[in-house]
């Protein structure tokens, strides 16, 4: 019986971040190992404007001076082609339910201006907007349900959009856009700056992404796990 409550538990814990969530189908892979020094050995731990140890190597690890909501989240793996290099595309291919999009950290000049969302990689014309830089609880989305297949994130405010396909929009040529990943979902970070002016420190916006299982799915996935469970116990007491 507690053989069967042990791996009810582990299934309910771990199918939700593995079936629902989408998925990165972007350029590069995920790296790790990186600090949070403003040496520039990753392409994200530059010089803040907005003073020392705000980098967003500092926002996600720790020991400066930005503290997000929730905490640091730790030196989480990023997506890049190296160590030091951006990927040139950031993208996500939709899953079969929703996701949440929490504003964590917002260190900006722009913040009064900064729109982001979500944008139709078929057609970048489609957006739809999570949030500002001025104040976000909770966003959510599901890209598969607009009839999405894959989608990129977008930062717009008075020197254009900024999408995370860097080839198009505004600054192309530049990533603007960086993501972190852990177990049950993303971290994404902006910059909100043209380069040619900018820190690119990628702390002007940090956003938690979470998968949203719809309650029906949810109830069928527990029928299932329960009836496992309860054939698990069966042949446990034999």
């Amino acid at each position: 019986m507690k053989l069967s409550r042990v791996v009810l538990a582990m299934l309910l814990v771990m199918l939700p971040a593995t079936v629902f969530a989408d998925t990165y189908a972007g350029d590069g892979s995920l790296v790790a190992g990186w600090t949070t020094g403003q040496s520039g050995t990753t392409f994200f731990n530059n010089n803040s404007f907005d003073g020392a140890y705000k980098n967003i190597g500092y926002c996600m690890a720790g020991g400066g001076n930005c503290n997000p909501v929730g905490g640091h989240p730790g030196a989480l793996p990023f997506y890049a082609t190296s160590a030091t290099v951006a990927p040139t595309n950031i993208l996500f291919s939709a899953g079969p339910s929703g996701s949440s999009a929490q504003l964590l950290v917002s260190i900006a000049g722009l913040s009064g201006s900064d729109v982001f969302g979500i944008y139709n990689v078929a057609d970048p014309s489609q957006m739809l907007v999570l949030g500002t830089g001025a104040g976000l609880s909770s966003s959510t989305f599901n890209a598969g349900e607009m009839g999405w297949t894959q989608y990129g994130y977008y930062l717009s405010n008075q020197y254009g959009t900024f999408y995370s396909q860097s080839g198009i929009g505004a600054d192309a040529g530049n990533q603007h856009f960086l993501v972190f990943q852990d177990g049950s979902g993303f971290y994404i970070a902006m910059e909100d700056l043209p380069f040619r002016t900018g820190d690119r420190d990628y702390n002007d916006i940090l956003i938690r992404v979470q998968a949203v299982p719809e309650p029906s799915t949810l109830l069928m996935l527990g029928t299932g796990l329960l009836s496992m469970a309860g054939a698990v116990r069966r042949r446990f007491i034999r």
